[in-house]
C-alpha cells in the first residue's frame, strides 16, 4: 500500500534540496550501480497550461546523496493538471523499474494526489481511475514505495522537466511552420 509520511519525519530529504534548482547535472551516468537496500528519491510533477491545456510531466530520480540517475520529460497533449500529475508518477515509476530500483520515496507537490494514494480521498474522476490502477499495478515491482508531499519550491526540478516537455512541443510546432 502506498502511503504518505510526514515531511518532518524524513531527515534525509534536506540533503537533496539542490534538486529544487535547475542546476542538476546535464549528463546521466551510463554505468549506474543500484543498491537494493537503498531508498531512492523520485521527484515528480505535472504541468498544464490551461485546465485542460497543453501538458507535460517530469520526474527526477536520485540517490540520497543527490546524484541524479534519471530524468524523464514527457509531452502529454491536452489534459488536466491532475492527469498530468498522475502521468508524472507513472513515467517515474517506469523509469525506476527500468533502473532496477527496489525502494522508492516519491516526492510530489500535489497534496490531492498524495491523499488519494493514502486513501483519505477517493479517486472518483473517470479520467483518473485507470491512471491510479496503472500505479497500483506497478507497485508489486518494488519492495517498498512511499509517497511524500513536498512544497512546490522543493519540487522545481521535476516542474522544470514537465514545463520543458511543453516548451519542446511548442518549439517543434514553430520550427515546422
Amino acid at each position: 500500500m502506498l502511503r504518505c509520511t510526514s515531511v518532518r519525519g524524513l531527515r534525509y530529504l534536506g540533503k537533496v534540496r539542490w534538486l529544487s534548482s535547475t542546476a542538476w547535472p546535464n549528463a546521466q551516468d551510463k554505468e549506474q550501480h543500484i543498491d537494493p537496500s537503498e531508498t531512492y528519491l523520485m521527484y515528480t510533477d505535472g504541468a498544464s497550461r490551461g485546465n485542460p491545456g497543453l501538458a507535460g510531466s517530469g520526474s527526477v530520480i536520485a540517490n540520497r546523496e543527490g546524484r541524479v540517475l534519471k530524468k524523464v520529460s514527457v509531452y502529454l497533449g491536452t489534459v488536466t493538471n491532475n492527469v498530468a500529475e498522475y502521468y508524472g508518477v507513472i513515467h517515474g515509476l517506469n523509469a525506476a523499474k527500468e533502473l532496477g530500483i527496489q525502494k522508492l520515496l516519491i516526492c510530489l507537490d500535489s497534496e490531492l494526489l498524495c491523499r488519494q494514494f493514502k486513501g483519505e480521498y477517493r479517486v472518483k474522476h473517470p479520467d483518473l481511475v485507470p491512471l491510479m490502477q496503472r500505479i497500483r499495478d506497478a507497485e508489486p515491482h518494488f519492495q517498498s514505495i512511499q509517497m511524500q508531499h513536498v512544497y512546490r519550491e522543493d519540487n522545481t526540478a521535476a516542474d522544470a522537466l514537465a514545463n520543458q516537455a511543453i516548451d519542446d512541443y511548442l518549439n517543434d510546432l514553430v520550427q515546422k511552420t
